[in-house]
């Protein structure tokens, strides 16, 4: 071969090697042009992940060789060769035939009988050997050996480029891969979604995407959507929201922006009908400086305005009932009032104006005793007797109905009350009593209470001279202690009398009700139901504990009020 044929190699093997950027079809080109311009009927390229030069491996026996040769020319072959590895020297060119073993000759098997193994130092973590099989006599061109040195130092830095070609379209190839298996989970998960989403392009109003979501709620088909106008579904306010954060999206560098605007509104569906629903609108800026995106996403609010509307009429309806029954609680109150006014009044004048006539009954009747009772025999005065007491009874019936009576129309005004002072009068009042039942008193320390001072009084009258009129066979032990509770003070009143009988319980603060058969202990019956008028006049209650021979404790609350005054220190 000429001098002037192969610089015509070399340069057609030069311009080979600029016209491809992948490695692969860069070294089948660079092998295919030698083959074409050197004559050579075979040739192949072997690479190496090996970093030693000194270890490289080409095909060493004559039965591989022409099965490189085969693979080369297209045989079948190739595949056998996969994964198998050789021992070469490092060298740029060398004479295959010191490789060759003589029992293997090269003319029985069909193989050319020269060769040029050549190391392709190609600077990657791969290494090679170009080996072209010919006739004999071709290895030694010396003309053809010179070639080679220029045009392998530039198949080397080539090879060098397209490696890393191939490496960095391989990283990309990898990151690619993964945004798309992304891109897919997240359009798969999109489309999972109950809520319609749809993402809107930074600059106009064009959907650029949308999920399953918005093709159920709109009733438009995806192809429909994407490429549309969004103005198409949503109201001219949307639309403004939609301005805003477009321009929260091209300012912002990178990223979600904060901005997360909620609202309810209306989307338009493919028949024309409205679909109220709430909605938030995102933008997303572009890291790369880019228009960013818009995502809507709208959820169907129907079934729960629909709900909120069924209990906004049930809450107007109730609210009807109530003030309707407000009302009417109202009027009967102010009747009831009245009535309660009424019957306090009628019961004052009535029982003011029968105690003249009983009174008169009265004299008369002791009048008429001490004037003829000489003349009257034992059942006459027994008679005049039975009259007397009536209408004494009667009489103290009627004071202690006006006493019941004045509890709600004459009670006088709320101020602090000691009750330590309020005992200690009602002792002195019942010291004749007690003197003559034996009776002895303990009274503890009393805390001053927000009350009606006179009705205080009246309250421990009516619990002391029960406990001395009920006693039993013993002497009366009656003790007073009070005990704050969380908002209120409660006083009790224990004795040692009698008890009250399990019967009486539910009816002992009904007036007139008597919780003893034995008329001799006296009393009229409605002491116990002035106490609890009186507590509720002062919004406390009362109630007793009792067992049949073994005394009674009544108890009764009175509010605290809050300038934090207790019971008083004892001595």
């Amino acid at each position: 071969m000429s001098e002037q044929s192969h610089l015509t190699t070399l340069y057609d093997l030069v311009l080979a090697m600029g016209s491809e950027v992948s490695l692969p079809p860069l070294l089948r080109s660079v092998l295919g042009r030698f083959l074409y311009q050197t004559g050579f009927p075979a040739g192949i390229i072997c690479l190496d992940d090996s970093m030693d030069p000194d270890d490289f491996r080409v095909p060493g026996s004559a039965e591989e060789i022409e099965l490189a040769v085969h693979a080369t020319l297209g045989d079948p072959a190739l595949e056998e060769l996969r994964g198998r590895s050789f021992r070469v020297r490092s060298s740029w060119v060398a004479d295959p035939s010191a490789y060759l073993s003589e029992s293997d000759g090269s003319a029985e098997l069909g193989v050319p009988g020269a060769a040029y193994p050549v190391v392709l130092r190609l600077r990657i973590p791969r290494m090679g050997v170009l080996l072209l099989l010919g006739e004999e006599g071709m290895a030694q061109d010396p003309v053809l050996t010179r070639v080679f040195e220029p045009v392998m130092g530039n198949l080397a830095r080539q090879a060098y480029l397209a490696y890393r070609h191939d490496e960095h379209t391989r990283f990309l190839q990898r990151d690619l891969n993964r945004a798309v298996s992304g891109l897919v989970r997240f359009k798969a998960a999109l489309d999972a979604s109950e809520e319609c989403v749809v993402l809107v392009d930074g600059r106009g109003d064009r959907v650029v995407d949308v999920n399953l979501g918005a093709v159920r709620l709109t009733g438009f088909g995806r192809e429909a959507l994407e490429g549309d106008r969004v103005s198409r579904i949503v109201p001219d306010g949307v639309m403004e929201r939609i301005r805003a954060a477009q321009s929260v999206a091209r300012e912002e560098t990178s990223g979600p922006s904060d901005l997360n605007d909620r609202f309810t509104t209306e989307i338009t569906r493919h028949d024309g009908t409205r679909v109220p629903v709430e909605m938030s609108i995102s933008p997303v800026c572009d890291h790369e400086g880019g228009p960013g995106t818009v995502i809507l996403v709208a959820r169907d609010v129907t079934e729960r305005l629909s709900h909120e509307l069924e209990m906004e009429a049930h809450r107007h309806h109730l609210e009807e009932q109530v003030a309707q029954r407000t009302a009417e609680l109202a009027e009967k109150m102010v009747e009831l009032r009245r009535s309660n006014e009424e019957l306090e009044q009628f019961a004052y004048v009535a029982s003011h104006d029968l105690q003249e006539p009983l009174r008169m009954v009265s004299s008369f009747t002791q009048l008429l005793a001490k004037r003829y009772g000489d003349k009257l025999d034992d059942d006459g005065m027994e008679f005049i007797r039975f009259a007397v007491d009536g209408a004494n009874r009667m009489q103290a019936l009627i004071k202690a109905l006006l006493r019941y009576s004045r509890v709600g129309t004459r009670g006088g005004d709320f101020v602090d009350v000691d009750m330590n002072e309020v005992a200690d009068r009602v002792v002195r009042d019942l010291s004749l009593a007690a003197a003559e039942a034996g009776a002895e008193f303990e009274v503890g320390s009393l805390p001053v209470v927000r009350a009606d001072p006179s009705q205080m009084g009246q309250l421990l009258q009516n619990l002391l001279g029960n406990a001395i009129r009920h006693r039993g066979e013993a002497p009366p032990r009656v003790r007073v202690w009070a005990e704050r509770l969380d908002d209120s003070w409660r006083i009790s009143v224990g004795d040692n009398g009698v008890g009250i009988d399990e019967k009486y319980h539910d009816r002992a603060f009904v007036i007139y009700e008597r919780l003893h058969s034995d008329a001799s202990r006296g009393g009229t019956g409605i002491g116990l139901a002035i106490a609890k008028k009186i507590l509720d006049r002062h919004d406390g209650r009362i109630w007793f504990e009792s067992e049949l021979g073994k005394g009674t404790t009544f108890n009764f609350t009175i509010p605290a009020h809050d300038d934090g005054q207790g019971a008083h220190d004892d001595g």
